[in-house]
């Protein structure tokens, strides 16, 4: 079952957001560079200025030998170049015209290949001029850059940019805690857990720092490290998002605590003693492992970090996955299984096979398949037989298909999981297992499905549906 998103997005980077605080690396600068030449005043003169930098209520306009400082109440507006000869030579009706022609051109700027001319743009004005302003510039384009490749997903691109980012301003804690959050969302948590660390030193009240440990130290089922970090996080910023996981977490803990546990190379397994005999633990151990041998050969994903599975009692197992009363598994972060009753038998190896499926997508992934391929692949993999009924053209196309399956009946779900899995086994069979690698890569550097599927089959996910549909069609 495809996990909820439990930290849906913590780390904000429209503008220079970090979880709803404003993260500037400028923020401890007095003054702030301006990329403009020229001041219009309020009395209809302009200044042509080699440089303009802004105080907090002054501006000082900079001239090739000398510099003029201006009170801000005297400014009308600061343009660019660009935009001044279009204000002092076009007519107000084409000036309209001329400025959504410019604000064209800025929009195109946002393409990967702009991004590292202007980079390298200001990298070489630094290496020539190393003053405060240079370096200010620069430091403010790899933070923006960063800013972009993360809101896009692309964890691994933003994370260059601020390793750049870090060796010019070595002591910023938002840049520590952006790497940590970017490293977090690669499922590196060994470094996730350096960086958060880091910034939490170099600023003891970041509540945002705690907030981050926090998730990193529950990912890795550490729920007494992750308590005192959330704990100490709330303390510093009330957060009613924290309190609500700072609730379940205190009664997933006190289950914890009355669990048996036990660990292999790939795993960390907990178990509710009551619901599960200490005795199939090995045999459980045994399932996993061979699993785990096999997907991660089949998926191409080797993952560091151990996966956490935990075996509850069913009524456990409801009260903290919150999960409809079909399900017989949930992953979100960790495997959870209810297991009362359970037994080593042929049903309990595709449950088992069907979560890890899942934790391995959802880490290959950086958490960015969408429910359809998790599912359907999942079902591929753990031996299902697709459905090609024609009941299933009647179902929602695949870019509007739901978000999560949880929330429908067991009807309406085994519906939904049949169109997933006859989908994935048509492009297993049509295009090939190395199709649907590349598929998951693709969504593993941050692209939305649309743009990942038409690079992986060189056809739109619409187009591939409809031949998808004709073959339903020629089977009845």
């Amino acid at each position: 079952m495809k996990r909820t998103t439990i930290y849906a997005m913590l780390f904000s980077l429209k503008g220079l957001k970090i979880a709803g605080i404003i993260l500037s690396l400028m923020c401890c600068i007095l003054v702030t560079v301006v990329n403009s030449d020229t001041i219009f005043l309020n009395n209809g003169g302009k200044l042509k200025c080699k440089e303009v930098i802004q105080g907090e209520n002054n501006v000082i306009c900079k001239f090739d030998q000398s510099q003029l400082m201006v009170k801000k109440e005297k400014i009308k507006e600061i343009k660019t170049e660009d935009t001044t000869e279009l204000y002092e030579n076009v007519s107000a009706k084409n000036q309209a015209d001329d400025q959504s022609k410019t604000a064209g051109a800025e929009s195109k700027l946002s393409s990967p290949e702009d991004a590292a001319q202007r980079i390298q743009t200001l990298e070489t004005r630094y290496a020539n001029d190393k003053t405060q302003v240079s370096k200010n510039f620069l430091a403010h384009g790899y933070n923006s850059e960063a800013n972009t490749q993360y809101t896009n997903k692309n964890y691994k691109k933003s994370v260059e940019y601020l390793l750049k980012l870090e060796k010019l301003v070595p002591n910023s804690p938002e840049t520590k805690l952006k790497l940590a959050y970017c490293y977090f969302m690669l499922s590196d948590l060994f470094l996730a857990e350096h960086y958060g660390k880091t910034a939490r030193t170099l600023d003891q009240n970041y509540a945002e720092a705690y907030f981050l440990l926090g998730e990193i130290f529950y990912r890795q089922n550490n729920l007494n490290d992750a308590r005192y970090e959330w704990e100490n996080g709330l303390k510093l910023q009330p957060n009613p998002e924290y309190e609500k996981k700072l609730d379940k977490l205190n009664k997933e803990l006190k289950l914890s605590n009355e669990h048996l546990k036990t660990n292999s190379y790939h795993f960390k397994i907990n178990f509710d003693g009551d619901a599960l005999n200490s005795n199939l633990t090995n045999a459980i151990i045994n399932i996993l492992e061979d699993q785990f041998k096999e997907l991660s050969i089949t998926l191409n994903y080797y993952p560091v970090e151990p996966i956490t599975v935990i075996f509850y009692s069913n009524q456990d197992f409801r009260e903290i996955t919150k999960g409809p009363y079909w399900s017989a598994g949930v992953y979100d972060g960790k495997i959870r299984i209810p297991a009362k009753n359970i037994k080593i038998t042929r049903e309990l190896t595709p449950v088992l096979k069907h979560e890890l499926v899942h934790a391995l997508v959802s880490k290959k992934t950086n958490y960015n398949a969408p429910a359809w391929l998790e599912e359907g692949l999942a079902d591929l993999l753990d031996g299902e037989q697709a459905s090609f009924s024609q009941n299933l053209l009647q179902l929602p196309s695949l870019t509007d298909f739901p978000e999560s399956f949880a929330s429908f009946n067991s009807v309406e779900a085994k519906l939904l999981y049949e169109k997933s899995l006859s989908f994935m086994n048509f492009l297993q069979e049509q295009y090939g297992t190395w199709k649907i690698l590349i598929l998951l890569d693709e969504l593993g550097d941050g692209k939305n499905i649309a743009d990942a599927f038409q690079s992986a089959f060189m056809q739109s996910l619409s187009e591939v549906e409809q031949q998808w549909m004709a073959r339903i069609l020629e089977k009845q």
